[in-house]
């Protein structure tokens, strides 16, 4: 078998080319970070959200039950007349 030497694959650049992609490279490297800081704040604002959330149905759940409660109540004391004597 004969070794056959690879071609080239990649470009010449030049250094202001170079650093131009650097440049372009940081700049990229910033605003994914800002990407990812502001899905990470958007992520625990849609958590405290939902924890808030949970909590007001949860106390709306124990008022319904108390309202429920006292209706009943109110509906065993007021089997006989409107006005019944202890």
């Amino acid at each position: 078998m004969e070794y056959v030497k690879p071609e080239k694959y990649y470009k010449e650049y030049e250094d202001d080319e170079l650093d131009k992609f650097k440049s372009e490279i940081k700049e990229n490297k910033k605003l994914i970070t800002k990407i990812l800081q502001s899905n990470i704040k958007e992520n625990d604002t849609y958590e405290q959200l939902n924890e808030r959330f949970e909590k007001i149905e949860n106390n709306y759940k124990e008022l319904e039950n108390r309202i429920n409660e006292i209706e009943e109540f109110l509906t065993r004391r007021r089997r006989g007349s409107i006005f019944n004597s202890r």
